[in-house]
């Protein structure tokens, strides 16, 4: 989702997890790859009790930046809290977050199985010979 998109559709989602409880959103880049396709549906949901490292969540990243990303750390600076998120996919975790950028949680997953498939075929060619 591009920036533009993003100022579009932001409070029309943010909108949906107040009235609604839960969004379905279709999510788009490699990031979360092998865990959450391009393509995948996710169902985001308010978080409900503290944050847990190692689950998913929906944050604000730089310049607002719509991002589904799970929770690598949690760490204090000078007194604040700041939450580190990485894409499952990613070298390197994002730039720290704090809690007001933090949306909503990950509650489920809808993926097709032969993407799963196929993902798993191509990491396990067999040797030429």
């Amino acid at each position: 989702m591009n920036n533009m998109e993003a100022e579009n559709t932001l409070p029309l989602l943010l909108w949906g997890l107040q009235e609604m409880q839960t969004v379905t959103l279709c999510v788009t880049g490699p990031s979360m790859r092998p865990t959450i396709f391009s393509g995948d549906r996710v169902v985001l949901g308010n978080i409900q009790s503290q944050l847990v490292t190692g689950e998913i969540y929906f944050y604000l990243g730089r310049d607002n930046q719509p991002t589904i990303h799970r929770l690598h750390e949690v760490r204090q600076v000078s007194g604040k809290t700041e939450y580190v998120f990485k894409g499952d996919g990613a070298l390197t975790p994002d730039p720290p977050v704090n809690r007001e950028n933090i949306r909503a949680q990950v509650l489920a997953i809808h993926t097709s199985k032969w993407k799963r498939v196929l993902h798993f075929l191509r990491r396990h060619k067999p040797e030429d010979g």
